[in-house]
Order: structure tokens, then sequence, then C-alpha cells
């Protein structure tokens, strides 16, 4: 998939790296959650939940990490530059993040529970984004 804004390949390409991504979660998300990861870095699943009209424009990353509970979490990057804040990015992750839980709350080691999956959403504008 070729996306059309260049910082959107070039952030793509370093969360494709497992050293990159697990830094980059382990900085960026809040110390409660990664507290709870295991040693180790995080496996990237192979699938994407953007839509077909939006795939220009977007990218995303699903990573699974293991807990130190010996349980699986999964950590959904949206790969969208903002440059601005964006009231409906809300309602698109929940939509994401439904495909996502759908496509990993099948697997074995889940037994009928959903997992835990913490969103991440790459925003680099000047504009504080506000609750």
């Amino acid at each position: 998939m070729k996306l059309q804004r260049p910082h959107d390949e070039f952030f793509k390409a370093l969360l494709d790296e497992p050293g990159t991504a697990g830094a980059l979660l382990r900085e960026r998300l809040p110390a409660e959650v990664v507290d709870t990861f295991a040693e180790g870095e995080p496996q990237l699943v192979p699938e994407s939940f953007v839509l077909p009209e939006l795939q220009e424009h977007q990218a995303d990353r699903l990573f699974r990490v293991q807990r130190k509970d010996g349980s699986a979490a999964y950590v959904y990057c949206l790969i969208e530059h903002k440059s601005s804040p964006d009231s409906g990015i809300g309602l698109q992750l929940l939509r994401y993040l439904t495909d996502a839980l759908v496509k990993v709350s099948g697997e074995a080691e889940h037994s009928g529970r959903l997992p835990i999956v913490v969103p991440l959403v790459v925003y680099n504008g000047t504009v504080r984004w506000g609750g």
C-alpha cells in the first residue's frame, strides 16, 4: 500500500521493526499499561482494519504483547499523522478496535474472554489535543 504522505510511510516502516515498535510502545503508552507487559518485543499481527476508502491516507498496526501474568494484550496503532485535533477519531477507532477484537478473540488462548486492546493514535499537530 502506498500512502500519499511520505512521513506516514516512514512511520509505518518504523513500526514494522520489532525493536522500534517495542520502544515506541514502551515510551508512548501510559506507565500503568507498560508495567503489565512482560519482557520481549511485541509481535506484529498481519492484519489491517482500515476502511478501504481510507487506505491511501491511513495505515494501522496491531501488536500482540505478552503480559507478566501470562495473558496476551494487544496494542492497536492507527497511523494517520493528525495535524489538527479530530473529534471523529473516537468513533473511527471504535470501529477498528471492534474489528481487531473480532479477529483476536477467537484465538484459543482467550477462552471466550475479550483480550485487552490499547489504542494509540499518532498526532503531530501544534494545537493541543484536548480530552
